[in-house]
């Protein structure tokens, strides 16, 4: 299973935290480093193709993605690449985001994470959370894809019910749609309060 991580290459500790936890549980991480970008070394050809042989596409949203247009712009990119290979191949876009939040609107997203990038036990849930797909890409890829397609309609039921990334103490995971802008997504953590990352405005929902 491999992973693609969309970041700004200041967050070079939570690169560092997400390629360890990646080879932890047998995910193959490609990183995009823009100095390779910068010097021609890397295309745009060749990241879309990185972008759709991963199974996963994580965004690394931060302060650091936002500060110039020239990150934005890849950052961009490389999410659209993602959302449009979805027709083709099965991938999971999950946007993490630091609990403060940061303006900067996702038009697409499969899965929103809300993490304290310095809270061991946040990195120790995403370990847990990967391993997950790790498991249940091995399980899929055995069976038929009639009988496939029923495990991950069951799969995602389970999921909106409560999982994967843990609060404090339990686990959570909910289906939203925005009342305003329409957008769907799985909340994986329980904010005190929090905007849609889509439109980057308040929802009228809360986790009771």
């Amino acid at each position: 299973m491999r992973a693609f991580l969309s970041h700004s290459r200041k967050d070079q500790n939570i690169v560092n935290n997400i390629f360890k936890i990646c080879k932890r549980v047998s995910i193959e991480p490609d990183i995009a480093e823009f100095e390779d970008i910068e010097t021609g070394k890397l295309s745009a050809e060749e990241i879309r193709k990185m972008i759709d042989r991963s199974e996963l596409f994580l965004l690394f949203l931060t302060e650091n993605v936002v500060k110039t247009i020239y990150t934005q712009n890849w950052v961009t990119f490389e999410l659209g690449c993602a959302y449009a290979q979805k027709r083709e191949k099965k991938k999971s876009i999950y946007v993490f985001e630091p609990f403060s939040q940061i303006h900067f609107p996702i038009p697409y997203l499969d899965y929103y994470v809300l993490i304290d990038p310095d809270s061991n036990p946040h990195w120790n849930n995403i370990q847990a959370l990967f391993n997950e797909e790790v498991d249940f890409q091995k399980y899929t890829s055995s069976i038929n894809p009639f009988t496939k397609a029923i495990v991950t309609y069951f799969r995602l039921q389970s999921r909106l019910k409560g999982h994967p990334l843990k609060g404090p103490s339990e686990s959570y995971g909910h289906a939203i749609k925005h009342n305003e802008c329409g957008a769907q997504y799985t909340l994986l953590s329980l904010p005190e309060k929090w905007n849609c990352p889509t439109c980057r405005k308040p929802t009228n929902w809360m986790p009771s």
